[in-house]
């Protein structure tokens, strides 16, 4: 207990030195008018109208990270089927949930491609 207490201590004395060594070194900039402009590759913004994309844009990217990491799950499951009966109850609950997602996907029509 005592090793944990003087752990936890060296920690937040850690964590209090580094703060205020920012807070000391800490550069205040001034405030210009170029400030909170974005930069891109040194031009001057023409049109201040933002681009703005759709949401179908976002959601075929997070089916596609949740489909990519099926693939990854189920790469090393090919070579280790016989193993045990507990690994193989584990991916059959986890592809039939994935399953069921895809499906809810497709009924909801968020995987339209165009």
């Amino acid at each position: 207990m005592i090793m944990i207490m003087a752990f936890l201590l060296i920690i937040m004395t850690l964590f209090i030195l580094l703060f205020m060594i920012g807070f000391i070194t800490n550069k205040k900039a001034k405030n210009t008018m170029s400030k909170p402009t974005p930069f891109e590759c040194g031009m001057e913004l023409i049109n201040p109208v933002y681009m703005y994309f759709s949401i179908q844009f976002y959601v075929i990217c997070i089916v596609f990270i949740v489909f990519d990491l099926e693939i990854l799950f189920l790469i090393p499951y090919s070579s280790m089927y016989f193993m045990s009966f507990n690994l193989n109850t584990f991916f059959m609950y986890f592809f039939t949930i994935l399953s069921l997602s895809f499906i809810y996907e497709w009924v909801m029509k968020s995987i339209n491609w165009v």
